[in-house]
């Protein structure tokens, strides 16, 4: 099994993308300038972070959120991310910046912060460099409180294209 943070970075750079990459369960997204991305499908779902598979439905409070949001940007070289904001929007509203394609339209909370993110949650080949930027971004279902994606960029979303922001604290 090819690690899904390799395959992102060797399919982004073949298809001239430069900016970031976004992995979920289920693609890769090149993102080739902002606004604008390529979904690359993959056969594996394995994105570098164990999510969780609890049977267990409870939505997320915003204590949950603000400790999936520190737990990654920890994993990811971050022990103290600022400017943790949400907003709670839809899956199909995110399509355009993650190049997934739902197959429902379910409600998830976007969460951005940012920092010195350093991919070292993200599985990569060894003597690979793990992808860096300054912006983090987590996707997790409103529902059930479970992380679908995350990503690296190097320029934050504006979140009040998606809805009503407001701060993690």
């Amino acid at each position: 099994m090819v690690p899904l943070m390799f395959l992102a970075r060797n399919r982004c750079a073949r298809q001239g993308a430069s900016i970031a990459w976004v992995v979920t369960r289920s693609a890769v997204s090149c993102v080739q300038q902002p606004g604008q991305s390529v979904e690359l499908p993959v056969a594996s779902q394995h994105s570098g972070i164990r999510m969780s598979a609890e049977s267990n439905v409870t939505p997320p409070t915003s204590a949950d959120l603000l400790g999936v949001a520190k737990r990654l940007a920890a994993a990811n070289g971050e022990s103290s991310p600022a400017d943790i904001r949400y907003v709670k929007t839809d899956r199909n509203a995110l399509k355009h910046i993650d190049g997934t394609q739902p197959k429902a339209n379910d409600p998830v909370y976007l969460i951005q912060m940012t920092g010195n993110f350093v991919g070292y949650a993200a599985k990569i080949p060894r003597g690979s460099k793990a992808p860096r930027g300054n912006v983090l971004t987590v996707t997790v279902d409103a529902k059930s409180g479970h992380m679908l994606g995350w990503s690296i960029l190097v320029e934050p979303h504006d979140l009040a294209t998606f809805g009503v922001v407001s701060a993690l604290q």
